[in-house]
């Protein structure tokens, strides 16, 4: 990339990245070593090229570790689902005793069951 500093692979996270497997990236080095053995289908996901992006930009320029601790971070959670949403229901809107006036039914409607 051309930064003209020092490359140094041997930086280290302020916080260790804890894989799902136990092991524990503890330095620039350790993330590539992992990034490496990932599968081929796995490295072309696009979170990855990203992170390996970062990482790069953050060995050849000797910038922050945070950086690509995030990109590598993000990568590692996107393989797990998302949680569905869950759909909004509306309110339902009932007339009132003299027709004109709408009534709110339903849970949300805000009525007290305390008699």
């Amino acid at each position: 990339m051309g930064c003209g500093a020092e490359t140094s692979w041997e930086q280290t996270f302020y916080d260790p990245i804890e894989l799902s497997d136990g092991r524990m990236l503890r330095s620039l080095r350790d993330a590539g070593h992992v990034i490496q053995e990932l599968p081929k289908r796995t490295q072309n996901r696009p979170e990855w090229p990203a992170a390996v992006g970062a990482l790069l930009l953050v060995v050849e320029c000797n910038g922050d570790p945070m950086l690509t601790r995030i990109g590598i971070m993000r990568a590692l959670n996107t393989a797990e689902p998302m949680e569905p949403a869950v759909p909004r229901r509306k309110r339902a809107l009932k007339s009132g005793a003299n027709g004109d006036t709408p009534i709110l039914t339903g849970a949300d409607s805000g009525a007290s069951a305390v008699p």
